[in-house]
């Protein structure tokens, strides 16, 4: 990492809702791109995709990748019998 920039946050946009398996509606979030802060006072702004239909972008520290993340189970299957 260069050793001017201070930190990284996440650009994230919410992309929708769904229930977990506790039955608690959450939001669904895709990370857009990153946020440097510079030693200099300087703040860059990297995207890798633009948000649409006017979403807001939020920014949240970037946390570590954890070597197994869980498998991702959407909730579309989870009420039929």
């Amino acid at each position: 990492m260069n050793k001017s920039i201070k930190k990284i946050m996440n650009a994230v946009v919410t992309t929708g809702e769904y229930i977990d398996r506790q039955g608690i509606r959450k939001k669904s979030y895709l990370t857009i791109g990153k946020l440097f802060f510079y030693k200099n006072g300087g703040i860059s702004l990297k995207l890798d995709a633009l948000p649409i239909n006017n979403q807001t972008i939020q920014f949240y520290d970037d946390k570590p990748k954890r070597d197994n993340p869980p498998p991702r189970v959407q909730g579309y299957n989870s009420h039929s019998q």
